[in-house]
């Protein structure tokens, strides 16, 4: 009796907060229609039909937004404070913590109640004092950077790394599965963001470790191609030495994701080495190699070029 005295009140729990969180009543909007944010807000569209309803979008961009919006039949908005005054959920994926920053100083439509999903890969500390100010207005806030690149934004199968408190992130999590494979509460606000620079220093280490790797092997006279066959079935493998030579060697590096938003997710990941790694030794000089990298390229070429930069040093370009 006892047992089933608790199931029906765990099915009771569960029952009300689902009913707390109904997606399908919410109206969502999407701000930020960049290389990600075009197909996840795709993908929002879709989960806003399925209740009936159509996804409202808005960029800086607004004839971009507005081209978006009339190719899919969903509502453009032209700017994020008519998009927030709409909206009970509204989804931004933007550059930097900075435009963040600067998108909401300027907003005067924030409510109460009202659920604000970063997907940009932000700092996690600013991301903290800006819940707190956010919270004070009643407003939730929950950090959601995705990886899984433009391909995966493309096909909705986006790895995303929530940070905010248990309930927020829950009801956020019924909207970000709509773009994603696979969805985790990292911890408070701000842990999604961590999580995230700390991936993508260890990406760019990879990147950097299979070029240099590649290049040593070829210039003792092993074929690059057939060394990395042969590491990526053995213990060294990885997705960057899958990678490469679709990337690298092919020359066409085009993975599409820039080296100047990959280097701003780099020094993310180093001040929280040098805040709480005092003997840190290897990420700071994978900052070191991506700023000397963006520095001979360019930030708007593809991350994947960091790999020019040892072919520059060792005098070798790898085929």
């Amino acid at each position: 009796m006892f047992y089933l005295l608790c199931l029906l009140v765990s099915s009771w729990i569960s029952s009300t907060s689902a009913l707390a969180f109904d997606v399908s009543s919410k109206s969502l909007g999407f701000y930020g229609l960049g290389t990600m944010g075009e197909h996840m807000a795709g993908h929002l569209h879709k989960l806003a039909e399925e209740g009936g309803g159509k996804v409202r979008v808005a960029s800086r961009d607004t004839e971009k937004a507005r081209r978006w919006a009339d190719a899919r039949g969903a509502i453009h908005c032209d700017s994020f404070d008519e998009l927030s005054k709409e909206c009970d959920v509204v989804c931004m994926c933007l550059s930097t913590t900075d435009v963040v920053e600067e998108v909401l100083r300027k907003c005067d439509f924030l409510k109460a109640g009202q659920l604000l999903i970063d997907c940009t890969s932000g700092e996690p500390e600013r991301m903290k004092v800006l819940g707190e100010k956010l919270s004070s207005q009643g407003v939730k806030l929950v950090d959601s950077p995705v990886s899984g690149g433009p391909a995966g934004a493309e096909a909705g199968t986006l790895t995303s790394m929530l940070g905010g408190s248990v309930s927020d992130v829950a009801d956020a999590m019924k909207v970000v599965d709509a773009w994603s494979g696979k969805s985790v509460r990292c911890g408070d606000i701000g842990s999604g963001d961590a999580v995230k620079a700390i991936n993508n220093v260890l990406n760019t280490a990879h990147v950097l470790l299979a070029a240099e790797a590649s290049l040593v092997l070829q210039k003792y006279g092993v074929d690059a191609s057939i060394a990395l066959d042969v590491i990526n079935s053995s213990s060294g493998r990885s997705l960057q030495t899958e990678r490469l030579p679709a990337t690298v060697l092919s020359r066409s590096f085009d993975f599409g994701f820039a080296l100047a938003l990959m280097r701003k997710d780099v020094v993310i990941a180093d001040q929280l080495v040098q805040k709480f790694a005092p003997t840190h030794t290897l990420i700071p000089e994978v900052k070191r190699l991506i700023i000397d990298a963006e520095k001979k390229v360019g930030g708007d070429a593809d991350y994947t070029e960091v790999a020019r930069l040892l072919e520059e040093r060792v005098g070798e370009e790898l085929c």
